[in-house]
C-alpha cells in the first residue's frame, strides 16, 4: 500500500511561507526600490537547453494535458508550447527563459504543476496592504461584491503604504487600476490561475494580497490603484505600493555563492528517505479563529473545534485548516479527527467541517473521513495519459500503476482507471461514529485534498456541501517532483542545473495521475470541475466588520437540522463505552455497554456468533448491555456494532478490535522455571490484513521465531506483529533476546518492551533496531503485578528487507530456581551461536572466536568481506553490524491503559499522541485528490511520526490497534 504523499499547492505554499513563524527574518522595500534585486543565478546556454529538455519530457507524463485543452482550448497544449521555448532556449536571457516557463505553467491553471524559479528571484514575496472578501449578491458570478476584509498584519508593509489608513473594513471595491473586478480577473487569468470561475475570483483576490516570486513574475506596475465605495455610496481612490519581502537568509546564501563554484549536480537522494518523500512540509496558513463560538485548540495546529450555540441551535464545528498536519502524523490526524467527532462533539445536533482556505495535503486523511458518518464508503480512483515515456515511468510508481501500464498500449489516450491507494475495505476500517447530519463549509480555495474530501463526502452521501462559492478549487492529481522522477527513472529524467543544497533550489512538480471520482459520480475528474455546493452561504457585511462567521453557522445549523428531520436522523445516537479496541480473556464473557437513541435493534457482529438486543423506547437515550461468550483463540479479532432504526433500516456499522488475552491461570509462573521459546510457544498478535500469509508476522520454525519466511526471503509491507509472553508477578525479571535482523534502515523496526499495571515501557533506545545487525539484548526489569514481555516488528509501507530471526527469547526470574535448560542463558552466552547462525549464509566466513572480558562478552566473526562485533552487557547493550558501536539501552515509560477484560484499551476521552511511529511522508505516489454536480444530501444515484494513544508503537496489551492499522494504511 502506497501512501498519498503530502503536497502543497503553490497558493498554499505561499500562504504557508508568508504566515509561518520562520519567515520573520525579512526586509521590506517597495517593488520600485527592489526590482533590480529580482535576478537569477546565470545559466549557460547548455544549461538552459538541458532544462528545456527536461520540461519536454516532463509534459509527456502530464495527466491533465487533454483535459486542459478541452476546457481552455488547444492553444494551451503544454507539450507544443514547451517545445517552442526549448527551440529558442539558447538565445534567451535567464530572465526571459524562466519567465516564459513560469507563465506556461501558471497558464495551465493547475496548482499541482508548478515551475519553481531559482534564487535569488525566489527569495522574495510581493504583497500589498489590503485583504479582500466576497459578500453575497444577486449573482455571485456576474455581479460579485468584493469588500475590504482586513489589513496586512506586517507593520513593515503598512509603514510603506500610508494611504491604507483612508480605507475602512467593509468598503466595497469598485475598480483595480481603473478596471472592474471582472475585467481584472479576465485579464490576469493566465497569471492568477483558477481552474474554474470561483477559483479564478479567489486566486485573483489572493494575488492582490501576496504572491510568491518563486512561481510568479513581479507585478508589471510598481503600485496598484483602488477605487472604493463607502457606506454612504461616496467613492474615493488610494494608491498602494507593491511591497517586496526579502528573505534575508536566502539572499545571504546567494551572495555567498557569488564567485564560488555554482552547484551543478542534483542533491544525492537521501538514503533515509523513500522515493517521492517530501522534504519537511511547509507550514500552511491556519484558519483564523472566529468569535462565533469558543474554540478548543488541539495538539495539531491545523485542527480546532467548538460548538456553535444560539437559541436551540447546537452545531459542532471542526476547523480543518489543511490536510498536512504539522505536529502529528497523518495517522494521528485521522484518529484525532475521529476522536473529536466520537468523543467531543457527539452530543451535538449536527456537525460541519470548516475547510475554507484549505490548500490540501495528505489524501489519506481526506479519504478516511466519510466512513465516520456513512456505511460502505467507496474510494476515488485515478488514471494517467498513455505515451512511450509514461509507459516507462508509471511502473515505478507503485503496483497499481505498474498494472495500469501493463494493461495499456500505445494509441490509448488514458490508462484504465485504477485504485492506486487505499482499498474500499480499508476506507471502511473504522466505521461510523456519528449518525446525525453533517456539512462541509468550503470555498474556491479549497483545493487538492480539500477537493477530494468534499467530493468523497458528497459522493458517499455523508455531507451537505455549503460553499462561499459555487464550486471548490478543482485540483486533483497524483503529484511528483522532477527530483523524485530522476530518482525513480534516471534513464528518463535528468537533473536541473541549480539544485544544490540551498534554501530555494530550482524545482518542478507535475501532476502525473488524474484523480477520478467514483460511486455515483464515477468517471468524472475533479480537475477543473471542483465540487459543486448545494447551498451558497457567504458572510454578511456585519460578519466582515465583526470578524465573525456567526450568520453563516446560523444558516448552516438550520439547514442541517431540517435535513435531519427529513432524513429521520435527527434523533439517532450511539455511544459505546469501547472506543477503538477492547480486551477480553479466553473463557470469559465479552461485556459491551452502550448508550443509544433512535435505534431499535443493536447487534454485535463479526465474532463467532452474532448477539443482538432490542430497545423498547427509541425516543430517548437509554443504556444497554450486550454479553458475548468468548470462545476465540488468543490473538486479534475484529467485531462491530450494527443497528437499525425504528423503521428497520440499517443506519449503523462501526468496527472495533478485540485483543484476546490468555486466562490468568495460563500465565507463566517464573518461580517454577523460565519461559524459553526452545520449549514453549509465545502468543502472536498479528496486526495486518492477511494473517494467513507467512510473510506477514512471526512464525515459529523449529525452536526459533522468524518474521515471514526468515532471513532469506523478503517480508511484506504494512504490518505489525507482536510476540508476547504473559507472566505472573515476579520481583525481578531478566529478559534475554538474541537473533539477527535485516530490515529497511530507518523505517522497519524491531522493538523490545513490557507492559505491566503501570503501563508500557520500551527497553530499546529510540525506535528500536533497523538495518542489518545482530540482536544481543539482556536486561533486568522490575514489573508491577502481572506483566507481558514482547518483541515487536513493524514494517511500513515502502521498501522491505530480508527478515528477522529470534534465536533466543527467555524471560526468567533470578530469584527463582531456573529451569535446567536455561541456567546459563544470557545474551553473552548466546552471542556466539547467534553470530554463527548469522554467518552461515556467508560462504566467505572462515572463523569465529569468543573472549570474555569483565562483565561483557565480545564475539568476533572474521570473513573475507567483513568483520562484525557483537557485545552483550547487562545494561541492555545493542550492537548493529552496520555501525559496530554500542548503544546503552534506556528505559522510557508511557502511561498505560486498563487492560482488564471488558475495559476500553484506547484512550477515548483525551487525545495524546504517543511516540515512535513510522514516518508518513515516504511513499511511491503522491495522490492529491480530487466531481459531479451536487445532487442533494443523499449520494447521487447516477458520481516522525507518532501513534494515537498513550503507548509507544511497540506496545502489546495496551497497544491501540487502529493506530497501528492506520499506520499500515499509510
Amino acid at each position: 500500500m502506497f501512501v498519498k504523499a503530502l503536497t502543497l499547492t503553490f497558493l498554499a505554499a505561499t500562504n504557508a511561507l508568508y504566515n509561518s513563524p520562520e519567515f520573520v527574518d525579512t526586509k521590506a522595500m517597495t517593488l520600485k526600490e527592489g526590482r533590480d534585486k529580482l535576478e537569477f543565478i546565470p545559466y549557460t546556454p547548455a544549461e538552459r537547453a538541458a532544462v528545456a529538455k527536461e520540461m519536454d519530457t516532463l509534459f509527456q507524463v502530464y495527466a491533465h494535458r487533454f483535459t486542459k485543452m478541452e476546457n481552455f482550448g488547444a492553444d494551451i497544449d503544454p507539450v507544443k508550447r514547451s517545445a517552442a521555448i526549448a527551440k529558442d532556449a539558447a538565445n534567451l536571457t535567464d530572465k526571459e527563459f524562466h519567465y516564459k516557463y513560469a507563465e506556461l505553467f501558471l497558464s495551465l491553471r493547475d496548482q499541482h504543476t508548478v515551475y519553481y524559479m531559482p534564487a535569488p528571484h525566489s527569495c522574495y514575496l510581493q504583497a500589498t496592504a489590503i485583504n479582500f472578501a466576497m459578500l453575497d449578491s444577486d449573482d455571485i458570478i456576474k455581479n460579485p461584491v468584493v469588500v475590504v476584509k482586513k489589513f496586512n498584519r506586517r507593520p513593515a508593509v503598512l509603514n510603506l503604504s500610508p494611504e491604507y489608513k483612508k480605507v475602512t473594513v467593509g468598503d466595497v471595491l469598485v475598480s483595480i487600476d481603473g478596471e472592474s473586478f471582472l475585467s481584472y480577473v479576465k485579464k490576469n487569468a493566465a497569471i492568477n490561475g483558477g481552474a474554474n470561475v470561483p477559483a479564478s475570483y479567489r486566486n485573483a483576490l489572493d494575488g492582490l494580497r501576496v504572491a510568491m516570486l518563486a512561481t510568479h513574475k513581479p507585478n508589471a506596475k510598481d503600485t496598484v490603484k483602488y477605487t472604493f465605495q463607502r457606506a454612504d455610496k461616496s467613492t474615493y481612490e488610494v494608491e498602494l505600493p507593491w511591497v517586496l519581502l526579502e528573505d534575508q537568509p536566502c539572499v545571504k546564501e546567494m551572495n555567498e555563492l557569488k564567485g564560488s563554484a555554482k552547484p551543478t549536480v542534483s542533491r544525492a537522494p537521501n538514503s533515509n528517505k523513500k522515493p517521492n518523500a517530501p522534504d519537511a512540509p511547509i507550514r500552511q496558513a491556519r484558519q483564523p479563529l472566529r468569535a462565533a463560538f469558543d474554540v478548543v485548540k488541539t495538539v495539531e495546529d491545523e485542527i480546532s473545534y467548538g460548538i456553535y450555540k444560539k437559541d436551540s441551535l447546537n452545531l459542532g464545528v471542526i476547523n480543518l485548516g489543511g490536510f498536512s498536519p504539522t505536529t502529528i502524523s497523518a495517522t494521528d490526524c485521522i484518529l484525532l479527527l475521529r476522536d473529536i467527532v466520537a468523543n467531543k462533539l457527539h452530543e451535538t445536533d449536527a456537525l460541519v467541517f470548516n475547510v475554507r482556505n484549505n490548500g490540501g495535503g495528505y489524501g489519506i486523511i481526506a479519504e478516511s473521513m466519510a466512513q465516520l458518518f456513512v456505511q460502505n464508503v467507496v474510494g476515488n480512483r485515478a488514471r494517467a495519459v498513455v505515451n512511450e515515456v509514461n509507459l516507462k515511468f508509471m511502473p515505478t510508481q507503485g503496483p497499481a500503476w505498474k498494472e495500469a501500464a501493463r494493461l495499456s498500449k500505445l494509441g490509448d489516450k488514458y490508462t484504465p482507471i485504477i485504485q492506486d491507494e487505499s482499498s474500499d475495505e480499508e476506507l471502511n476500517a473504522l466505521g461510523q461514529v456519528y449518525l446525525k447530519p453533517v456539512g462541509i463549509l468550503a470555498d474556491g480555495i479549497c483545493y487538492s485534498s480539500c477537493d477530494y474530501f468534499s467530493a468523497s463526502m458528497q459522493d458517499n452521501g455523508a455531507a451537505i456541501i455549503f460553499g462561499e462559492d459555487g464550486q471548490t478549487g478543482a485540483g486533483g492529481a497524483n503529484v511528483i517532483t522532477i527530483e523524485a522522477m530522476h530518482r525513480d527513472t534516471p534513464d528518463l529524467f535528468g537533473v536541473l542545473p541549480f539544485v544544490g543544497n540551498i534554501t530555494y533550489p530550482q524545482s518542478v512538480s507535475v501532476a502525473f495521475g488524474q484523480g477520478i471520482r467514483s460511486g455515483p459520480s464515477a468517471g468524472l475528474p475533479i480537475e477543473d470541475l471542483g465540487v459543486k455546493a448545494q447551498y451558497i452561504i457567504r458572510p454578511t457585511l456585519e460578519d466582515i466588520k465583526a470578524d465573525s462567521d456567526a450568520s453563516q453557522y446560523d444558516r448552516i445549523a438550520k439547514v442541517l437540522l431540517e435535513a435531519g428531520k427529513t432524513k429521520g436522523t435527527a434523533n439517532l445516537y450511539f455511544k459505546p463505552t469501547v472506543d477503538l479496541e477492547i480486551a477480553s480473556r479466553t473463557g470469559e464473557d465479552l461485556v459491551l455497554d452502550f448508550e443509544s437513541s433512535g435505534l431499535k435493534t443493536v447487534s454485535v457482529t463479526g465474532l463467532k456468533d452474532s448477539v443482538s438486543t432490542t430497545i423498547a423506547d427509541v425516543s430517548k437515550k437509554v443504556k444497554s448491555t450486550i454479553k458475548v461468550p468468548m470462545t476465540l483463540p488468543i490473538g486479534y479479532a475484529s467485531f462491530g456494532f450494527a443497528a437499525t432504526d425504528a423503521n428497520g433500516k440499517k443506519v449503523l456499522q462501526t468496527n472495533k478490535k478485540l485483543r484476546i488475552l490468555p486466562s490468568f491461570a495460563s500465565y507463566n509462573d517464573l518461580s517454577a522455571g523460565a519461559f524459553n521459546i526452545k520449549g514453549k510457544d509465545a502468543a502472536i498478535y498479528n496486526l495486518q490484513r492477511a494473517q494467513s500469509t507467512p510473510a506477514f508476522g512471526w512464525n515459529k520454525v523449529g525452536d526459533k521465531y522468524v518474521i515471514g519466511k526468515g532471513l532469506g526471503s523478503d517480508y511484506e509491507i504494512n504490518f505489525q506483529s507482536i510476540l508476547s509472553v504473559f507472566c505472573k508477578p515476579a520481583k525481578t525479571v531478566k529478559v534475554v533476546v538474541t537473533g539477527e535482523y535485516k530490515t529497511e534502515a530507518d523505517y522497519d523496526y524491531v522493538t523490545i518492551g513490557y507492559t505491566d499495571s503501570k503501563g508500557t515501557t520500551q527497553l530499546l533506545p529510540g525506535k528500536g533496531l533497523a538495518g542489518d545487525g545482530l540482536i544481543a539484548f539482556e536486561q533486568e526489569i522490575k514489573p508491577v503485578g502481572d506483566f507481558e514481555v514482547f518483541v515487536s516488528f513493524l514494517s511500513d509501507s515502502g521498501v522491505v528487507g530480508k527478515g528477522v530471526r529470534l534465536d533466543t527469547f527467555v524471560v526468567s526470574s533470578p530469584d527463582a530456581v531456573p529451569a535446567s535448560s536455561t541456567t546459563t542463558t544470557t545474551a553473552a552466552s548466546t552471542a556466539a551461536s547467534t553470530t554463527t547462525a548469522a554467518t552461515a549464509t556467508n560462504a566467505s566466513a572462515t572463523s569465529s572466536a569468543t573472549t570474555t572480558e569483565g562483565s561483557s562478552t565480545t564475539t568476533t566473526v572474521e570473513g573475507s568481506s567483513s568483520t562484525t562485533t557483537v557485545q552483550a552487557v547487562t545494561s541492555g547493550t545493542i550492537v548493529s553490524t552496520s555501525t559496530v558501536t554500542s548503544v546503552t539501552g534506556t528505559v522510557t515509560s508511557t502511561p498505560g491503559k486498563d487492560t482488564t477484560p471488558g475495559k476500553d484499551t484506547t484512550p477515548g476521552k483525551e487525545y495524546t499522541p504517543a511516540k515512535d511511529y513510522p514516518k508518513d511522508s515516504k511513499d511511491k505516489t503522491g495522490k492529491e485528490y480530487p466531481q459531479a454536480p451536487a445532487s442533494g444530501y443523499e449520494a447521487a444515484k447516477p458520481e516522525e511520526s507518532k501513534e494515537y494513544g498513550t503507548t509507544s508503537s511497540a506496545t502489546s496489551a495496551s497497544a491501540g490497534l487502529f493506530a497501528i492499522l492506520f499506520a499500515l494504511i499509510l
